[in-house]
């Protein structure tokens, strides 16, 4: 289940965890300071992820389906009996004996 994070408790954290940071570079002699990198990313580079992660997909899909292939082919009475019988308890198996 996913936890609902508040803004206050977890910038204190991390300012806490900060202080305890900066003091340690400042005791090596070193100014911290605060940067923004904005990054942009070329059209031709997301179409290549886009491309990848298509691929991936059909990848994924096509194993699916070749999996429910094989269970169909297969004798599908036979073999689900077959593997009831293998996950069967050892007490269950006396039971219905």
């Amino acid at each position: 289940m996913a936890t609902l994070l508040r803004g206050k408790p977890v910038v204190d954290h991390m300012a806490v965890d900060l202080r305890s940071r900066i003091e340690a570079l400042k005791s090596r002699g070193v100014e911290p300071t605060l940067a923004l990198v904005r990054a942009r990313f070329p059209l031709w580079a997301i179409v290549v992820v886009a491309a990848a992660v298509l691929v991936l997909l059909a990848a994924a899909v096509a194993a699916a389906v070749r999996q429910a292939v094989r269970f169909a082919e297969a004798d599908v009475v036979g073999e689900i009996g077959r593997n009831i019988e293998l996950m069967r308890l050892p007490e269950e198996t006396e039971a219905t004996a």
